[in-house]
């Protein structure tokens, strides 16, 4: 998807790397984010829940008080 992306600048080759990227959570995958390291781009782009930090608590079951 990035190799069709160009910046205009005012002269020479057109660059094909932005510095940075903004996506929504539907694009923070791994591999995404490794890809974007990998090109040296940083990435702001929000998380999921289930790909958190420490994914066991975010899919521990969340139920309402007095559940059964």
């Amino acid at each position: 998807m990035l190799e069709r992306i160009k910046i205009r600048l005012p002269i020479g080759r057109p660059r094909t790397r932005p510095g940075m990227v903004a996506a929504d959570k539907a694009y923070s995958s791994r591999g995404n984010r490794a890809y974007l390291r990998r090109r040296r781009i940083k990435a702001v782009i929000h998380e999921k829940i289930d790909q958190a930090a420490n994914p066991q608590e975010a899919r521990l079951p969340r139920w309402p008080a007095g559940h059964p």
